[in-house]
């Protein structure tokens, strides 16, 4: 579980460190101690912490980093439980104090699904159990199984985000909405094309849907609660129709974006991305900002929404370098490490995915 923040800026920017507005990581990110240093404090005594990682911007922002950081921050398995007492620290050091900001909400972002916020609905004993029995359908030492855990924990945080008092049935629902392939797709990830593909889609949330109705049924939660979860895991490959189907939508769609695409590795990419960015509202299209992305998906965003979308930040030159004081210009990442497919997931042909129109 991610507690604590420690974020680092250069000595020569301590001025502008001390003055660093953290009310907006406040805000977004509740449950973490955030604390600013002018230098790194190292491995912190105590905690109990199970991770303790430190994460440079200039690491944070190159192409063919991404995948090794994920690696550090994340245990290989049983990653993303938040039920239990095993802590986690990140250590961020930003190279100019501009910078910092940026990079801490963007980390958090990413790393959000090991994080316990929860609202006063989701803070009851009986969401404890929720959690364990969530856990307990999730083999993680299967890859793709581990990143459909990934994706429905980061689901209910983007839903938390979104709506900081959403229902306990948009909370259930974000968890559940995808646990049909948990259980009965473990393997294999692909979907139909065509005139197909809707019914496949409206399929699986059917299924999601009877699924977690007989999985918590035995839970000291409200019948009409559960009821109610269970018609938003039935539409939620469908046009939301209510507030809470939004919520849940446009969580899932940006939890997709950000790490949700890992079950699939590039197959259909192009055509995911365009859907996930139709679910968007405004208001949840301005959180694409925050999301630092696979370098496929950071493409694919590039070339669906052309100058609406800001190249990722990178290390700015050092003092006396050439280009110092301004941002360097970010360059498409070519196909490597990042842009394989999960382990376990086949990959198609590392051919360019055409831009949809």
């Amino acid at each position: 579980m991610l507690t604590r923040v420690i974020i680092v800026v250069p000595a020569g920017g301590s001025a502008c460190a001390g003055g660093l507005d953290l009310s907006l990581l406040g805000r977004e990110f509740p449950t973490v101690a955030l604390e600013v240093r002018g230098s790194d404090p190292g491995q912190p005594a105590g905690g109990g912490a199970l991770v303790n990682s430190r994460i440079d911007s200039r690491d944070w922002w190159a192409p063919d980093r991404l995948h090794s950081l994920d690696a550090a921050v994340e245990p290989a398995r049983g990653a993303g439980h938040p039920v239990g007492p095993s802590t986690l620290c990140l250590r961020l050091v930003a190279r100019c104090a501009e910078d910092a900001l940026p990079l801490a909400l963007q980390v958090l972002t990413r790393y959000q699904h090991l994080l316990d916020r929860r609202n006063r609905r989701s803070s009851r004993a009986v969401f404890d159990q929720v959690l364990v029995r969530h856990r307990h359908l999730h083999e993680l030492s299967n890859p793709i199984i581990r990143a459909d855990h990934r994706h429905a924990l980061d689901t209910w945080q983007w839903a938390l985000r979104l709506d900081p008092e959403a229902s306990t049935a948009v909370q259930l629902a974000a968890l559940f909405h995808d646990v049909e392939r948990a259980i009965l797709d473990p393997e294999v990830r692909s979907e139909p094309a065509g005139v197909h593909l809707q019914a496949s889609r409206d399929a699986h949330a059917r299924a999601s849907a009877r699924l977690t109705r007989l999985w918590l049924a035995s839970l000291d939660l409200d019948r009409e609660v559960l009821r109610v979860a269970e018609r938003l895991i039935e539409q939620h490959e469908r046009p939301a129709d209510s507030p809470e189907q939004a919520v849940l939508n446009q969580a899932d769609a940006l939890s997709f974006l950000s790490r949700g695409h890992e079950s699939y590795g590039l197959l259909g990419l192009a055509d995911r991305v365009a859907r996930a960015l139709e679910r968007l509202g405004p208001a949840a299209a301005a959180q694409l900002e925050q999301l630092r992305c696979a370098p496929a998906v950071e493409e694919q965003l590039a070339r669906q929404l052309g100058a609406r979308r800001a190249p990722p930040r990178c290390r700015r030159p050092e003092a006396g370098q050439p280009g110092a004081g301004r941002a360097c210009e970010a360059r498409l990442p070519e196909r490597g490490v990042e842009n394989a497919a999960p382990e376990g997931v086949s990959s198609p042909a590392a051919t360019p995915t055409p831009a949809l129109a």
